[in-house]
Protein backbone atom coordinates (compact mmCIF):
# COMPACT_ATOMS: atom_id res chain seq x y z
CA UNK A 1 0.00 0.00 0.00
CA UNK A 2 1.58 3.70 -0.86
CA UNK A 3 1.36 6.38 1.27
CA UNK A 4 -0.08 9.70 0.67
CA UNK A 5 2.99 12.21 -0.62
CA UNK A 6 3.76 14.93 2.48
CA UNK A 7 3.05 17.67 -0.29
CA UNK A 8 -0.22 16.32 -1.20
CA UNK A 9 -0.75 15.43 2.88
CA UNK A 10 -0.47 19.02 3.70
CA UNK A 11 -2.04 20.84 0.67
CA UNK A 12 -5.42 19.13 1.27
CA UNK A 13 -4.79 20.31 5.19
CA UNK A 14 -4.51 23.73 3.79
CA UNK A 15 -7.73 23.57 1.38
CA UNK A 16 -9.90 22.32 4.97
CA UNK A 17 -8.42 24.77 6.71
CA UNK A 18 -9.12 27.42 4.13
CA UNK A 19 -12.99 26.35 3.50
CA UNK A 20 -14.00 26.21 7.19
CA UNK A 21 -12.28 29.79 7.49
CA UNK A 22 -13.87 30.72 4.62
CA UNK A 23 -16.95 29.08 5.77
CA UNK A 24 -17.25 30.91 9.52
CA UNK A 25 -16.06 34.32 7.86
CA UNK A 26 -18.66 33.89 5.16
CA UNK A 27 -21.45 32.99 7.45
CA UNK A 28 -20.49 35.78 10.22
CA UNK A 29 -20.34 38.49 7.30
CA UNK A 30 -23.69 37.39 6.66
CA UNK A 31 -25.21 37.63 10.11
CA UNK A 32 -23.96 40.95 10.35
CA UNK A 33 -25.50 42.28 7.15
CA UNK A 34 -28.52 40.44 7.72
CA UNK A 35 -30.58 43.68 8.04
CA UNK A 36 -29.24 45.36 4.55
CA UNK A 37 -30.86 43.48 1.36
CA UNK A 38 -29.03 45.73 -0.98
CA UNK A 39 -25.72 43.77 0.29
CA UNK A 40 -26.97 40.72 0.76
CA UNK A 41 -27.77 40.18 -2.65
CA UNK A 42 -24.49 42.12 -3.82
CA UNK A 43 -22.51 39.67 -1.65
CA UNK A 44 -24.19 36.44 -1.51
CA UNK A 45 -25.50 33.84 -3.83
CA UNK A 46 -29.09 33.76 -4.64
CA UNK A 47 -31.25 31.62 -2.35
CA UNK A 48 -32.15 28.81 -3.50
CA UNK A 49 -36.00 28.37 -4.61
CA UNK A 50 -38.51 27.74 -1.55
CA UNK A 51 -38.26 23.94 -0.53
CA UNK A 52 -35.06 22.93 -1.63
CA UNK A 53 -33.13 24.96 1.40
CA UNK A 54 -34.89 25.94 4.10
CA UNK A 55 -32.15 28.08 5.31
CA UNK A 56 -30.79 31.31 3.17
CA UNK A 57 -27.51 31.17 1.40
CA UNK A 58 -24.10 31.92 2.90
CA UNK A 59 -21.70 31.28 -0.04
CA UNK A 60 -20.00 34.30 -1.32
CA UNK A 61 -19.97 35.30 -4.69
CA UNK A 62 -16.88 33.53 -6.80
CA UNK A 63 -16.55 37.38 -8.03
CA UNK A 64 -15.22 38.52 -4.76
CA UNK A 65 -12.23 36.38 -4.33
CA UNK A 66 -10.91 38.49 -6.93
CA UNK A 67 -8.32 41.00 -5.14
CA UNK A 68 -9.45 43.79 -7.73
CA UNK A 69 -12.77 43.12 -7.51
CA UNK A 70 -14.37 46.21 -5.66
CA UNK A 71 -17.07 45.34 -2.10
CA UNK A 72 -18.35 48.73 -2.42
CA UNK A 73 -21.75 47.62 -1.15
CA UNK A 74 -20.11 48.16 1.83
CA UNK A 75 -19.53 51.66 2.18
CA UNK A 76 -21.74 52.40 5.50
CA UNK A 77 -20.85 49.62 7.28
CA UNK A 78 -18.28 49.39 10.52
CA UNK A 79 -14.47 48.68 10.17
CA UNK A 80 -15.49 45.19 11.88
CA UNK A 81 -17.95 43.78 9.39
CA UNK A 82 -15.25 44.78 6.57
CA UNK A 83 -12.37 42.69 8.29
CA UNK A 84 -15.15 40.08 8.01
CA UNK A 85 -15.10 40.29 4.69
CA UNK A 86 -11.70 40.75 3.61
CA UNK A 87 -11.17 37.64 5.63
CA UNK A 88 -13.81 35.65 3.86
CA UNK A 89 -12.53 36.65 0.85
CA UNK A 90 -9.20 36.08 1.50
CA UNK A 91 -9.54 32.93 2.78
CA UNK A 92 -11.80 31.62 -0.56
CA UNK A 93 -8.96 32.45 -2.41
CA UNK A 94 -6.48 30.40 -0.49
CA UNK A 95 -9.28 27.39 -0.61
CA UNK A 96 -9.14 27.97 -4.92
CA UNK A 97 -5.52 28.57 -4.83
CA UNK A 98 -4.47 25.66 -2.69
CA UNK A 99 -7.09 22.99 -4.39
CA UNK A 100 -5.46 24.03 -7.89
CA UNK A 101 -2.30 23.22 -6.52
CA UNK A 102 -3.54 19.62 -4.90
CA UNK A 103 -4.54 19.28 -8.26
CA UNK A 104 -1.55 20.09 -10.22
CA UNK A 105 0.65 18.16 -7.76
CA UNK A 106 -1.50 14.89 -8.07
CA UNK A 107 -1.12 15.34 -12.06
CA UNK A 108 2.67 16.46 -11.26
CA UNK A 109 3.23 13.21 -8.80
CA UNK A 110 1.43 10.98 -11.41
CA UNK A 111 3.34 11.93 -14.46
CA UNK A 112 6.74 11.94 -12.44
CA UNK A 113 5.73 8.10 -11.70
CA UNK A 114 6.41 8.58 -7.68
Amino acid sequence: MHQIPTSVFLLAMAVTVFFWAHLAFALLVRFAVRRDQRVVKALFASDSSPGLMPFKSFQMRVKLFLPWASACEMKGHSRSVKVLLWSARLAGTGLIVAFLLVVGDCIYLASSGA
